[in-house]
């Protein structure tokens, strides 16, 4: 078919038969989800996958699903109130923290209810459909070929960001349906002036989050500058704002009409801890390893930096080779080429990570904008390629044959194979250099054969096994709903009340928001904006129990802050390696069946378990409370309630404590350290080596190793203690094998041995962990602390670390401790601290005395009574947060932030009915903003109605 060279109008005969172009488009797709996808069904794997896939991505489809039956439920007998906070939801939390808006995703979640594994399943092909859809439909309006515009949405949709990364993370997904449809948006605007797909554009946009605004509207404002840049009008400031002010208009319209949504969205991400949390260290350039990453997973499988992937179709590259040699080019390939400048300049400076993650972490997502850049080229280049003079095919011959050549050079140098890729670049380049009268219906095959063997590399168990990070279908339910909870049903008791669950796992990140899976209440959560208080309180008080900032996994068995959080029960596996905390007893057994096999399953009642509404008669105040050590401060709020200040006591009469704090340090550094060194020097002389595994500094610890086991005595064992190892100040930084050569080699090292380093040292870098751990085992109880290393979009700086290794009622007179990560660990004290029971008791008691004992919670509504013989301050273990009102007996009470993250409110003495409210917090400014905007929408049309009509009449 002859290719016109036109782009102002269609290049081939009969394209504007759309109905031809999407109807090839959907029997390709359906042909392409069998080759790609059908080994899911084959291995019967589910979608739910890598590590947030039981923990957050099935959970959460499964809890909006039951949410919007509910509401519609409601709805249709006739009650109205929308339930904004639920206790099962991280420690008690907003809604927002789970639930979506996005359309797709809410028929698919309400449908699948039932059946969460078909629910992802059909949202992600919906997804990718979708995506497609819209990236044809901007082709088409560029003008693109069919054929050409075919084989790069089949290449935008089954590209390796999307088969290595999306598939797992499904929320990211939706990306790639609006970032094609805005820019078609624009396009229409800006060609046509045309405003509808641009609306629905953006529309849809806002309802998938703030992070996605932002993300869009960076790429948004570059669209506009380059269009306006590129156009026929007199340059100048005053005719640019007019050039953009119709569409920035429009743009702020629709965010004040979905301000009911935005506001109380916005109000979350800003809430949340993870903003300015993290320990960025800004820097010019990457490390050798993301270049080489970079290149080669242009169109290979391998990770960029962190979370970022590519793996375009080969034929792209050669596409972009072409629109960059090419000798004259049309406007289109000119703005091609500057925003093909703007991403390698982003893609290859950190500014392209700072700019797009908006200063909440450090990570190489965006790289999605890349994806779409090079298959836009080669929708663009596709037929161009094949009508190529001689001088343009020698330049392309010859960068087609560089570029062959620093990817073999890289995969040698990283040990890999120079795969398939270049196989397929090969025969491209054949076809374009000495094929004549070549059918794009072939070459669009050939595309499909490319991304069905991308594919098979990455999921197929045989080669990268991708696959064997998704769930099996059969067993995925039980392992959402965390079946061994479900014990809990046989235990008659109907208050409120937490839950904790500890398996044989070591591995607790499957194990995270164990309430919202179950339904049940615990004091754990998995949420990217967890709530700044309860991240600065973890922090507070060294909980070791976390995996990313926001991802806190329990509050590693302290007896204290599970009973002060109303931690009434904990179900447990027998086998788990981790001791049950003081005052629990096992009142429950149970066989059932998991997995496929039968486990016993154990549930522990705390004899001394609080409510979640207690009172204190006395306190104290933040700035004492922060002078204490980690370990303390859980004493400390046995005592007495922290406040934040003393205009929170109001005129209640309670007083200031007078702490008694028993807790005891057992070992200090320099005695740990004494006995860290004798270890290593005789390890030295048994080994006959001159240099030891692990380096004791002036700040820390530096580990040569990979991984460092060491003993450490005790003085004595000691009997009804809880016993901690605190690391004061803990940072992390990871080093590489080249950086401990000496050590590694050892002394005289053959020619083998240093050819196998070297080998190694390669290795090392493409492979290196960001992360180390940090492992306790005292007795029977083991215990693994994460730490993110520097460099790691999960780094927040210098941490302090209380790790429990459990509660013995004799302990051992030795521990084990063990380090598992290459690097440097600095601190500035290291010591063993032992917390007796004792007085736990008698501060238990005294807590009993004041407790609610009919605490109810009915969708927003908390409510309980007490009655108290003096001014005491009500301590309520929920979540802080804007948008609770509180009640007592009728009056409105202030809501005061009370041991770090829970609420307080002041009793008097008497008997005290207490109710709280919640509603969410920016949800009413939010629906005033968004009505009166529809109103004056509503207003102006109607007199533009009325005003056309009387022209009319008098016309």
């Amino acid at each position: 078919m002859k290719w016109t060279g036109s782009y102002d109008k269609c290049h081939i005969d009969h394209i504007d038969k759309k109905r031809w172009l999407f109807a090839m488009y959907t029997i390709c797709f359906g042909i392409m989800v069998m080759l790609v996808f059908g080994r899911f069904l084959y291995y019967g794997k589910s979608f739910v996958g890598g590590a947030d896939g039981l923990s957050q991505v099935a959970p959460t489809m499964q809890y909006t699903g039951q949410y919007y039956r509910a509401l519609l439920k409601n709805i249709l007998q006739g009650n109205l109130q929308i339930p904004m906070w639920d206790m099962s939801i991280g420690f008690g939390m907003n809604i927002l923290q789970v639930i979506s808006f996005d359309p797709v995703y809410i028929l698919c979640s309400v449908l699948f209810v039932h059946d969460i594994a078909v629910g992802i399943a059909i949202f992600d092909m919906l997804c990718l459909y979708l995506a497609g859809i819209m990236f044809i439909a901007l082709c088409y309006n560029l003008g693109c070929n069919r054929y050409a515009a075919l084989a790069a949405a089949l290449a935008y949709i089954f590209n390796g960001y999307i088969l290595n990364y999306c598939i797992a993370q499904n929320s990211f997904l939706r990306l790639f349906i609006v970032l094609p449809m805005i820019l078609l948006g624009v396009y229409n605007v800006t060609k046509k002036n045309r405003y509808g797909i641009f609306v629905l554009a953006v529309l849809y946009n806002i309802t998938l989050g703030p992070l996605n605004i932002y993300t869009i509207g960076i790429v948004l404002i570059f669209c506009f500058c380059m269009a306006y840049i590129f156009s026929d009008r007199k340059k100048g400031v005053a005719d640019f704002f007019s050039y953009i002010w119709k569409p920035v208009l429009i743009y702020i319209l629709e965010m004040l009409v979905m301000a009911v949504f935005l506001i109380p969205t916005m109000y979350k991400v800003v809430s949340g801890g993870r903003i300015g949390n993290a320990s960025i260290n800004f820097q010019w350039l990457y490390d050798v390893s993301y270049y080489r990453s970079l290149f080669h997973g242009l169109v290979g499988i391998d990770e960029i930096g962190i979370h970022g992937y590519l793996g375009v179709t080969t034929l792209a590259v050669l596409a972009v080779v072409s629109l960059v040699t090419r000798r004259k080019k049309n406007i289109l390939e000119k703005k091609l080429c500057v925003f093909g400048i703007i991403a390698l300049f982003l893609a290859i400076f950190p500014i392209g990570s700072y700019l797009f993650n908006g200063g909440i972490g450090f990570n190489h997502r965006f790289l999605f904008v890349l994806d779409f850049y090079l298959c836009v080229v080669l929708a663009v280049m596709f037929p161009k390629l094949f009508e190529l003079d001689l001088r343009e095919k020698k330049k392309l011959f010859i960068s087609a044959v560089i570029y062959i050549m620093v990817y073999a050079l890289i995969s040698i140098w990283s040990d890999k194979n120079v795969d398939y890729a270049m196989e397929f670049m090969l025969f491209y380049l054949v076809l374009v250099m000495f094929g004549r009268k070549i059918k794009m219906s072939w070459v669009v095959g050939i595309v499909c054969v490319e991304l069905a063997v991308f594919s098979y590399i990455i999921y197929e168990p045989s080669q990268e096994n991708v696959i064997g990070k998704f769930e099996d279908i059969k067993y995925l339910e039980e392992k959402v709903s965390v079946k061994q909870i479900s014990v809990l049903q046989n235990i008659l008791d109907e208050g409120n009340y937490r839950v904790e669950d500890i398996q044989k796992k070591s591995a607790k990140t499957k194990d995270s928001n164990i309430g919202m899976r179950s339904g049940y209440n615990a004091l754990d959560g998995y949420f990217s904006f967890m709530y700044d208080d309860i991240m600065d309180t973890m922090c507070g008080l060294g909980v070791s129990q976390t995996g990313a900032p926001f991802n806190i996994f329990d509050l590693d068995n302290r007896t204290a802050l599970y009973t002060l959080g109303g931690v009434q029960y904990i179900v447990k596996d027998p086998e788990a390696k981790e001791n049950v905390p003081w005052g629990y007893e096992m009142v429950y057994e149970q066989e059932i069946e998991i997995e496929g096999k039968n486990r016993t399953v154990q549930v522990y009642r705390n004899s001394n378990a609080l409510p979640l509404m207690y009172a204190y008669s006395n306190y104290l105040l933040r700035e004492d409370y922060d002078k204490l050590e980690p370990y303390e401060k859980e004493q400390a709020m046995m005592q007495g309630i922290v406040l934040e200040d003393q205009e929170d006591i109001g005129d209640s009469e309670i007083q200031p404590i007078e702490l008694k704090l028993d807790s005891r340090v057992v070992l200090e550094k320099d005695e740990i350290l004494a006995q860290i060194q004798e270890q290593l020097e005789q390890r030295m002389q048994e080994g006959n080596r001159s240099q030891s595994p692990l380096e004791i500094t002036e700040n820390g610890f530096i580990c040569k190793a990979s991984k460092v086991t060491l003993t450490i005595t005790l003085p004595e064992e000691y009997i009804g203690c809880e016993n901690y190892l605190y690391l004061e100040g803990l940072r992390y930084s990871p080093k590489g094998y080249i950086n401990y050569k000496d050590y590694l080699l050892g002394e005289n090292p053959s020619k083998y041995k240093i050819n196998t380093f070297r080998y190694n040292a390669r290795k090392d870098m493409e492979n290196s962990s960001l992360s180390a751990k940090i492992t306790t085992t005292l007795g029977k109880n083991q215990k693994t602390v994460l730490i993110w290393g520097e460099g790691s979009q999960y780094d927040t700086g210098r941490r302090d670390i209380v790790s429990n290794m459990g509660y013995h009622g004799k302990t051992g007179k030795t521990f084990q401790l063990r380090l598992e990560g290459r690097g440097e660990y600095t601190f500035s004290d290291i010591r063993v601290v032992v917390q007796p029971m004792d007085s736990y008791g008698a501060n238990y008691v005294k807590l009993q005395e004041c407790k609610a004992t009919d605490m109810q919670i009915t969708g927003n509504y908390v409510q309980g009574s007490l009655v108290t013989m003096n001014d005491r301050m009500l301590c309520i273990a929920i979540p802080y947060q804007k948008g609770w009102k509180a009640w007592v007996n009728g009056e409105e009470t202030k809501i005061s932030k009370a041991n770090g993250m829970y609420m307080a409110i002041p009793l008097k003495a008497g008997h005290n009915g207490i109710l709280l409210h919640y509603t969410i917090p920016g949800l009413k400014e939010g629906a005033m903003v968004s009505s009166v905007t529809i109103l004056s929408l509503g207003v102006l049309g109607i007199i533009q109605i009325y005003r056309r009509k009387r022209r009319c009449c008098k016309t």
